[in-house]
Formats: structure tokens, sequence, C-alpha cells
């Protein structure tokens, strides 16, 4: 009977200890983060190899002071991600040397001296074709 109750003990010990480490976890992962809201970005091609960024400035600040954006873009049919960091703050952006009429898969999130913020919606882009661009006709931004 002993034996069955420091088992039920360090049983319950166990899960507790596991429960606790799980809660401070989520916890982290939810009230650690810069912005209560990720920013919007909007993107747009200037020409056949590159495209301007914008987004909102930053709302509901809850960690430190705003100190840039940090841009994350990939090509669609790619998962290798490129990073470009921007401190200048000005809310806006041209991702340049990028490969003509490709879908680029594009992103941003907020960062202060205490940390990064939650990354935004995926915007997705069509560079222009090479040696021709209309600016009304290459605006192909969209959401997934």
């Amino acid at each position: 009977s002993s034996d069955l109750s420091t088992q039920v003990t360090s049983h319950n010990s166990i899960w507790n200890f596991v429960i606790t480490k799980m809660l401070i976890y989520w916890m982290l992962l939810n009230f650690n983060s810069v912005y209560t809201e990720p920013l919007k970005i909007t993107a747009r091609c200037i020409n056949s190899t590159a495209v301007s960024l914008s987004w909102n400035e930053p709302d509901n600040l809850t960690h430190g002071i705003f100190r840039g954006v940090e841009i994350l873009y990939r090509l669609a049919d790619s998962s290798q991600r490129f990073l470009v960091m921007t401190t200048s703050g000005i809310p806006e952006y041209h991702l340049e040397n990028l490969l003509p009429y490709r879908v680029y898969v594009i992103s941003a999130r907020p960062l202060t001296f205490q940390g990064e913020g939650k990354e935004s919606r995926e915007v997705f882009l069509r560079t222009g074709e090479s040696g021709e661009y209309n600016d009304l006709h290459h605006i192909t931004m969209f959401y997934l």
C-alpha cells in the first residue's frame, strides 16, 4: 500500500511538472510578443526586378521602443527565405534584384530592442515581365 501511494504521488508530481512547464511555455508565446497585432503590408511592382513594400505604423506597442522591420521573402516555389532588416523609421522599403515575372511571397514583422513581433500575413506578388512595365497592369498582389 505504501509503495502504491508513493508511485501515485510520484506520477502526480511528474504531471504537475509537465503541466506547469507547458503553461509557462504558452504564456511566453502569447504574452511576450512585441505587438498585439502583426503589421499590415502592401506590395506593388516597381519594375521587372523590384517591388515596393509599405506597412502600417505599429499599434499597441507592449515591449520596448520600435526600432525597425524585418522583411522576409522567398520565391513562391521555394522554401528558402531571405531576410532584410530596415531601421530607417520610414514605413517603406524597395526589394531589388528580384527575378522577372516570378511570384514572391513576402511578410514582415516589427522589431524593438526587446524582441520581435508577430509576423504579418503573407503577400503574394508577381514581378513584372522583363523589358516592359505598366504600373497598373503589374500590380498583382493577393493573400491566401
